[in-house]
């Protein structure tokens, strides 16, 4: 599938004056690699089945149902679509928009696991802090398993963070910390506004506190356990979530 979308594989090209090497398009041996990967698991599964016994076959009719991105070729820059292809699921959701500001966040899994939590919601953005860095490292790449293609992302260094929450706040946006915070709301029990912008910290030190003064609001995640926090992905996936119910609209035959 990958090699027919494709009128030229291997392309003559001069290399440093040398010889003539072939040029290889941009992506096609990733993609030649997945569907490889893809055609070998489905050889798997049926060889598991044929060496079942009939009867566990018809213990339940539950199966997985998976959604893989169709248009792997789409430029990085496409804005995503409010609609999953193929899916046989499609949620909906009210008028609401957020943004996701992970400036603080330096390690690749979080940032990648972000990516693909805010695509996944489809979140307005996501903000890191150097976003060239950002898609280019392979941890990235490898956790994020494509998203990073749906899900816009936008680049705030640190130091730009004060005068880009300001200018948010002018427009009419909320910013809302993710925060263990002498004034914070369970996240549950918080009501998202229409414009929010989730901050997010450090993974060890949370929001500085000169951040802390442009925060119209703490949220934190009620905990059971003994230990202080959850990952910043997961704490943030959660809060993600919590907007979400919040804006789905019911199924039919819901109320």
């Amino acid at each position: 599938e990958a090699l027919s979308k494709h009128d030229v594989i291997f392309r003559p090209v001069v290399t440093d004056g040398q010889g003539w090497g072939e040029y290889i398009p941009e992506g096609l041996v990733e993609r030649i690699e997945t569907e490889m990967h893809d055609y070998h698991r489905a050889l798997t599964v049926v060889q598991q089945l044929k060496n079942k016994p009939e009867e566990d076959l018809m213990i339940s009719g539950t199966t997985q149902r998976k959604y893989q991105p169709q248009d792997a070729e789409a430029d990085q820059d496409q804005k995503p679509t409010t609609e999953i292809p193929n899916a046989e699921f499609k949620a909906q959701r009210r008028p609401c928009q957020l943004i996701v500001v992970a400036s603080l966040i330096d390690k690749m899994p979080n940032l990648a696991g972000l990516a693909r939590t805010c695509e996944i919601f489809q979140a307005s953005s996501l903000v890191v802090a150097d976003k060239k860095k950002t898609l280019s490292d392979q941890v990235f790449k490898q956790v994020a398993v494509s998203s990073e293609r749906w899900a816009p992302l936008e680049e705030v260094k640190e130091a730009a963070l004060k005068e880009y929450l300001t200018s948010k706040q002018a427009d009419g946006w909320v910013v809302v910390g993710l925060e263990q915070a002498t004034d914070s709301v369970q996240l549950h029990e918080y009501q998202f506004p229409d414009k929010v912008i989730l901050l997010l910290g450090k993974e060890k030190e949370g929001i500085p506190q000169n951040l802390l003064h442009h925060v119209d609001k703490c949220i934190e995640i009620p905990q059971l356990g003994i230990i202080r926090s959850l990952n910043v992905h997961v704490s943030a996936a959660c809060a993600i979530w919590q907007w979400t119910q919040q804006y789905l609209v019911p199924s039919s035959g819901q109320t």
